[in-house]
């Protein structure tokens, strides 16, 4: 009888065996780097604490670095005393940032700029529709939406209106800036997304110097690029414009049965004191 001692490939997690793949072909040089970027609108929860854990530990494997990046680009909903908090709990969790603790607000003029140059390249437009308007006008999944009255404006009033939207000439939500990309588009959310809107609200660390702000999807993969992290998104932004992005793998989202796993709900709770289970450090909770 034939011995076969063959030895079997032993598999790790699909995470590690993309970074691996990309190691061996040289793809970043070897480089590993990894970050956590809460938005600082409340506690955290048991999602964010999977999410250190595994950013962390990835870059802890691979000699890497460790980001903590805050995403502080809604000033209505963010607080300092949720900086700190985050701050303890990641440090407490075991993800070591070392010096790499960075603030979405502190690329906002960056950010501004690009979107400047991509209005200039008739890529992104000043849109007068209200948010209903906004959705209606996306249509559905398999029928194409409709085009914004405002999506053929020149240049030249486009960027007259976005700087004024910045002067603080216009009230809330009654203009926002949009990327020109396709109103037919299969993924809804490609469909013109919102890049900026008008929000007079004093900023926890800008103070009342911006009365317009970035919207997630704009603002995200830009960081990214900013910090130089291993993910790219926003490939409009990439392909017109000298922004430099990497690829991203999205994960599902974590969710337990019969548990509060939302910020704004952990918040709620904590400050109505209606918290009757487990408080860990600065705030990270999980109800038993």
């Amino acid at each position: 009888m034939e011995n076969n001692t063959e030895t079997p490939a032993v598999r790790t997690n699909f995470i590690h065996e993309l970074i691996d793949k990309d190691n061996a072909s040289g793809r970043f040089q070897g480089r590993v780097h990894t970050r956590f970027p809460p938005e600082p609108n409340g506690y955290l929860h048991i999602g964010h604490a999977t999410s250190i854990i595994l950013n962390s530990g990835i870059a802890r494997h691979y000699g890497g670095k460790f980001n903590l990046r805050f995403d502080d680009t809604n000033p209505s909903k963010e607080e300092q005393e949720y900086v700190d908090s985050i701050i303890e709990d990641v440090r407490w969790l075991g993800g070591e940032f070392e010096d790499r603790l960075f603030f979405a607000s502190d690329y906002f003029q960056r950010m501004y700029d690009w979107a400047v140059e991509l209005i200039k390249k008739g890529k992104a437009y000043v849109c007068d529709l209200t948010p209903d308007q906004v959705r209606e006008h996306r249509g559905a999944p398999g029928e194409p939406g409709k085009d914004s009255p405002n999506r053929n404006r020149t240049v030249e009033e486009n960027l007259d209106l976005f700087e004024r939207m910045r002067k603080g000439e216009f009230p809330d939500g009654s203009r926002t800036l949009r990327a020109k990309i396709d109103m037919a588009h299969p993924n809804l959310n490609m469909r013109d997304p919102v890049m900026y809107r008008i929000l007079h609200a004093e900023h926890h660390r800008q103070g009342k110097k911006w009365c317009v702000y970035p919207m997630y999807d704009w603002a995200h993969g830009l960081e990214d690029s900013i910090e130089g992290r291993d993910e790219k998104t926003f490939k409009e932004a990439e392909e017109e414009s000298d922004i430099n992005l990497p690829n991203i793998f999205p994960l599902f989202q974590l969710c337990l049965g019969a548990r509060v796993e939302i910020v704004r709900g952990l918040s709620f709770r904590a400050e109505a004191g209606l918290w009757d289970g487990v408080m860990l450090r600065g705030g990270l909770g999980y109800r038993f």
